[in-house]
């Protein structure tokens, strides 16, 4: 085979600061670039670094390059004085392999500008096009087929072309992608891309589509009723009535302690069964051989909801008797509606806009006969009654597959009217973020026509809509307002919508940030700090806390991540205000700390500082404050002076040895 020699040479370069250097040198393209290695010598510093491929390295122009004035010769005439641009890398070795020189026939009485040109090395300086032609001169050896021709230069004789080799060389290709800027940049773009993205359905999402359509159906009152997407070994649910009961004796512990709270679950309890939403069972039909599956379920207050201060949630991801639960059973479906950026984005464009939601929008949906079996709850309403068993009707939330079912449901009612109401069925499809509403028009008449055709469509299938608003208030009218009044409005005309704060009257949307101020987080810091043990427990390593005054426990939080280790430049902005606080804490904990403690302790005797029984905080210099373990001491040793300096001390991870630097007594000694 032949094995390609590129032009190689080895000049002398003289820069503004000495020495002289002899490097390794090639043609290129364009401009000339030294290899890091140079500029370390000359004392260079190099600000544009990018890996190299192949036999040149790949070209980048970030702003202004720096560059210097070099001088390129080989003897001491012929200087040409040229500026090189720094790279960290110009080419692998070149040539690939070492040759053997008895292989070349190299002509006597020649100069040659790179005597090793025959040893595989790397590039030290890349000359550019337009420098490599200057160093030309006149006169070329060409020395026989398959052996490389001589090329007189004003550095001495350059050598290229293809030389004959006898062996076989077996190349072995490694591909690898080290694009690190171009993937940046195309994560960039995809992050703020708000444009149509195709959605592609995995093998289980397409499996999950194709039983809903094979199941869908409307009863005679128009609702759909549609079946759980189970998969095959759905069958290996075990027993989950026990826990449930329990669940239900716990809520009514709290029950008495919350009378608001039991007033309030029991109306929500009683609105599902006069709604019809789940129907008590016949004590004869609770045994069965159906595979049957037992809701637990709580309460979740949340103040700020306009419609439902408590709802009721059903735990369908409790384990089973055979390790498995409701949920790991189900398909969950995939993501069929608009993101929500792009809803936002087409509602900022109508000049008139309505807003609106669902009425219990998962409840409007029927649950297959055959499968309720698996929503099953129990409830009474007093603990003195006997406990009652029910099925739940409807979709229920908290199953897996539910936001799937229901928003499919708004997509099958787009299909159903693609014909009839092609503008309203664009708007159903498109427009709704779950049970919410956001859409509108360039002109009022399109806009009060679209608000009342997808009223009437939503109606025919049991859907309702209501909170109607607008930025315009003759497009809602009081027929649609039935609800407003207990729906709750700023003074500002302020309504709560898609995670967003949106104005109806100035039409702006906005936004609400509670953030801490510094003055909170000394607070909580200090509300925190350990100060004496909690019991005279010899097992309990809880410390008394200010926080324990002021809501009568421990005030915990998680620790935040260390961010030192990333990158700079993957960091957010969040995470750059945790570094700078970050630093500050690691230079305060270490700097200034150990000026508070007194400095006559290397004056006084303190033998009796360290006692068995002191509940104690043990430092750990790579954990943060939080992690660290409190344990009691059990064991001292003191030194040959007397003076005790280690302890053993009895954590909740057993016994473990430590100094007396790395003890922290509480301020307050209660042995």
């Amino acid at each position: 085979m032949n094995l390609m020699l590129v032009v190689n040479g080895v000049p002398k370069i003289l820069s503004r600061f000495p020495p002289i250097l002899y490097c390794k040198s090639g043609p290129g393209v364009d401009t000339g670039f030294a290899k890091r290695l140079f500029y370390d010598v000359i004392h260079f510093s190099i600000h544009v670094a990018l890996p190299s491929n192949g036999l040149v390295s790949k070209i980048f122009s970030v702003g202004s390059a720096d560059t210097t004035d070099i001088q390129i010769h080989k003897f001491n005439t012929n200087r040409s004085t040229r500026a090189a641009e720094e790279k960290d890398n110009i080419s692998g070795k070149i040539p690939a392999n070492t040759i053997a020189i008895s292989k070349i026939n190299v002509p006597n009485n020649i100069q040659l500008a790179d005597n090793e040109f025959n040893k595989s090395q790397h590039i030290d300086l890349l000359i550019g096009a337009q420098v490599y032609y200057d160093l030309l001169c006149v006169g070329q050896i060409k020395t026989g087929k398959n052996q490389p021709i001589f090329q007189k230069s004003k550095l001495g004789w350059l050598v290229s072309g293809p030389v004959a080799l006898n062996q076989t060389i077996s190349p072995q290709t490694c591909l690898l992608s080290t694009n690190d800027v171009q993937n940046q940049l195309e994560r960039f773009w995809q992050i703020e891309e708000t444009g149509y993205k195709p959605k592609f359905l995995t093998r289980e999402e397409q499996i999950c589509e194709q039983h809903f359509e094979q199941n869908c159906k409307r009863d005679e009152n128009g609702r759909f009723t549609v079946a759980l997407p189970v998969k095959k070994e759905y069958t290996q649910i075990g027993d989950t009535k026990e826990i449930a009961i329990k669940r239900l004796i716990s809520m009514e512990n709290k029950f008495k302690n919350n009378e608001n709270l039991r007033k309030c679950y029991t109306e929500f309890m009683h609105e599902y069964i006069d709604m019809n939403h789940m129907t008590k069972i016949n004590p004869t039909e609770i045994e069965t051989t159906n595979v049957t599956y037992y809701l637990p379920h709580h309460a979740v207050e949340k103040s700020s909801s306009v419609t439902t201060k408590l709802r009721v949630v059903f735990n369908a991801s409790q384990l089973s008797t055979s390790g498995k639960s409701l949920n790991d059973m189900l398909l969950v479906g995939p993501n069929i509606q608009d993101d929500l950026i792009s809803i936002i984005t087409r509602f900022r464009t109508h000049n008139f806009v309505i807003k609106a939601d669902i009425a219990k929008m998962y409840r409007q949906i029927n649950i297959d006969e055959n499968q309720r079996d698996l929503q099953r709850i129990v409830w009474r309403n007093h603990p003195d009654e006997v406990i009652d068993h029910y099925r739940l009707n409807t979709v229920t939330y908290g199953t897996a597959s539910a936001s799937f079912l229901a928003t499919r449901c708004l997509k099958q009612i787009s299909i159903d009217m693609k014909d009839s109401q092609p503008i309203a069925s664009k708007v159903i499809l498109n427009d709704f973020y779950m049970d919410d509403l956001i859409t509108g028009s360039r002109n009022l008449e399109s806009v009060k026509q679209l608000k009342n055709d997808i009223q009437n469509i939503l109606q025919e299938y049991g859907f309702e809509l209501r909170q109607w608003m607008s930025n315009e208030q003759s497009i809602v009218d009081r027929e649609s307002n039935t609800s407003l009044p207990h729906y709750h409005i700023t003074e500002d005309k302020t309504v709560k919508t898609l995670g967003v704060l949106w104005n109806s009257e100035t039409d702006c949307l906005e936004y609400s940030v509670q953030a801490f101020s510094q003055a909170e987080r000394i607070e909580s810091v200090l509300n925190s700090r350990p100060l004496c043990p909690l019991t005279s427990d010899p097992n309990d390593f809880e410390p008394l806390t200010p926080g324990h005054f002021i809501i009568g426990t421990a005030l915990t939080s998680l620790p935040q991540e260390d961010v030192s280790s990333i990158a700079p430049y993957r960091l957010s902005d969040f995470q750059r205000h945790q570094l700078i606080i970050q630093h500050f804490w690691k230079r305060w904990s270490r700097e200034y700390i150990n000026t508070l403690q007194q400095r006559t302790k290397w004056q006084h005797h303190k033998a009796n500082s360290l006692k068995p029984g002191l509940l104690v905080i043990v430092k750990e210099d790579n954990t943060p404050p939080l992690s660290w373990l409190m344990g009691r001491i059990v064991k001292t040793y003191p030194g040959r002076d007397g003076v005790v300096r280690v302890a053993d001390i009895q954590t909740k991870n057993g016994v473990i040895n430590r100094s007396f630097s790395k003890i922290c007594v509480l301020p307050i000694d209660t042995v």
